[in-house]
C-alpha cells in the first residue's frame, strides 16, 4: 500500500486538471473520444503489469509537478494538463512499473491530453496538402498529369478534395497509441520505442495518402461507388499500417530478448 502512496498525492495534487480535463472530455465527441482512449489504454496497461522490484527517485515526478504548477498558474490549462499526466505517469511508474518513467507510458498520458482539435486547427491543412501530394505521386504511373494543388488531387480531369477528416491526423493519434501500447506490453527498451514512435508519423501519412489515392479511383469511375466502400477501404489500409508497427514491435521485442539471452550466456563463459 505504501508505495501507493505517491499516485495518490500526484492524483490529488493534480485534480484541478483532471476536472478541467473531465470539462473537455465528459461528452465523448467525436472530437474528445480520443482522450477516453488512451486513458483506458493507459490505465489497463498499467494496472496488468508487475510490481517493481527496486525504487526509483521521485524527482522527475516533482519536476512534472512544478511545471504543472507553473503552467496552472500562468493560465495555460493545456500545458498545466499535459504536465499534471506526465506527473501521474511518473508516480504510477514508479509504484507499478520497473522503471523512473518508461517512454511509452509518458507517451500514453500525453496522448490522453484532448489535444487533437487544436492540432487540426493548427496541423490539419498542411497534413491534407502532404497527403494529397503522396496521392498524387502514388497516382502518377496511371495518369501521368495527375498533380495536387492544395489539399486538391487533380486526376483524370477531376479534383478530388481532401477535406479535414481526411488529414490522417486522428490515423496518426491512434498510430501513436498503439506503437506506445505495444512497445509497453511487449516491454521494449527506450531506444526502440522512441524509433517505433518516430516510425507512425511516415506510416500513417503514407498510409492516409494510399486512402487518398483509392478514393480517387473510386471517385473517378463512371458508376458511383457505394458509400460503405470508402469508409471500408480506409479501414484495412490504416489497419494493415497499424498492424504493420505492431509487427515490427513484436520483432523488435524478440531481438532484444535473444540479445539479452546472448549476453547472459558470454557473462556466465566469461565467468566460467
Amino acid at each position: 500500500m505504501k508505495r501507493w502512496l505517491l499516485p495518490l498525492l500526484v492524483a490529488a495534487a493534480a485534480f484541478p486538471a483532471a476536472r478541467w480535463w473531465y470539462e473537455h472530455v465528459r461528452y465523448a465527441s467525436e472530437q474528445h473520444v480520443e482522450a477516453w482512449v488512451a486513458l483506458g489504454s493507459a490505465v489497463l496497461v498499467v494496472l496488468g503489469t508487475r510490481a517493481p522490484t527496486r525504487e526509483h527517485s521521485a524527482w522527475p515526478c516533482a519536476a512534472a509537478l512544478g511545471a504543472y504548477a507553473l503552467a496552472w498558474s500562468a493560465d495555460l490549462p493545456l500545458v498545466g494538463c499535459a504536465a499534471a499526466a506526465l506527473a501521474l505517469a511518473c508516480a504510477l511508474s514508479r509504484a507499478a512499473l520497473d522503471a523512473p518513467l518508461r517512454v511509452e507510458v509518458g507517451a500514453l498520458a500525453l496522448l490522453c491530453v484532448p489535444v487533437v482539435p487544436l492540432f487540426q486547427f493548427q496541423l490539419g491543412h498542411a497534413l491534407r496538402a502532404a497527403t494529397a501530394r503522396l496521392a498524387a505521386l502514388l497516382l502518377s504511373p496511371i495518369d501521368a498529369a495527375a498533380s495536387a494543388q492544395g489539399s486538391g488531387i487533380w486526376f483524370d480531369g477531376r479534383a478530388v478534395w481532401v477535406d479535414e477528416p481526411c488529414s490522417g491526423l486522428r490515423g496518426l493519434w491512434v498510430g501513436a497509441v498503439v506503437a506506445a501500447a505495444s512497445a509497453l506490453v511487449l516491454h521494449l527498451p527506450a531506444r526502440r520505442t522512441l524509433a517505433l514512435l518516430a516510425l507512425v508519423l511516415p506510416a500513417c501519412l503514407l498510409a492516409n495518402a494510399l486512402r487518398a489515392a483509392s478514393l480517387a479511383l473510386l471517385e473517378t469511375r463512371p458508376t458511383a461507388a457505394p458509400h460503405w466502400l470508402h469508409s471500408g477501404v480506409g479501414l484495412v489500409i490504416e489497419g494493415g499500417a497499424f498492424a504493420l508497427l505492431v509487427l515490427l514491435a513484436r520483432r523488435w521485442a524478440a531481438s532484444a530478448r535473444g540479445d539479452g539471452a546472448a549476453r547472459g550466456t558470454q557473462g556466465a563463459r566469461c565467468a566460467a
